[in-house]
């Protein structure tokens, strides 16, 4: 993987925008957008913020999106492309359990980290998904209890 000292640093996730295809915003409140599109609205704002700010190490952030369609098959195929193809620098993981158990599977197999902004349960904490890796939001304290919990569970280990 290697950054390259100069150049756009390319950021890649998937989202589902849609579901099946079909186009979620009708269906929320409204007013709303489907989960997926608020968080690649997310991601748009941080890139056009870090991009303002001068960029990353001084490197402007390009992201490429994709949408997953909610389904967690079509989420791993995006994550192989956006690692094999795309050749993005930084991955980020899904929204939704399915979504970023797929592509944490991609991760470990290509041995790309995916950073994923919280998981939805103890699940996805296996020892197996060594190129998994979480944060959570520090304005969320009751988040990662069932990380903790789930570290109680782990052998102490000698040395």
């Amino acid at each position: 993987m290697g950054l390259e000292k100069e150049g756009v640093i390319n950021v890649g996730a998937a989202f589902g925008f849609t579901r099946g295809g079909e186009s979620q915003t009708a269906k929320d409140a409204p007013g709303t957008r489907y989960t997926g599109a608020r968080c690649a609205d997310a991601f748009q704002q941080w890139a056009a913020d870090v991009n303002a700010g001068g960029g990353l190490l001084g490197r402007p952030v390009s992201l490429r999106l994709y949408d997953n369609e909610d389904d967690a098959d079509k989420t791993a195929c995006i994550y192989r492309k956006l690692i094999m193809q795309d050749r993005v620098d930084f991955v980020l993981g899904p929204h939704g359990r399915k979504q970023v158990a797929g592509a944490a599977r991609v991760g470990n197999e290509l041995h790309r980290p995916i950073v994923h902004g919280s998981v939805p349960d103890a699940g996805l904490l296996s020892p197996d998904l060594k190129f998994l890796f979480i944060s959570w939001p520090g304005t969320d304290p009751t988040r990662p209890t069932f990380f903790f919990a789930w570290m109680q569970t782990l052998s102490h280990r000698e040395g």
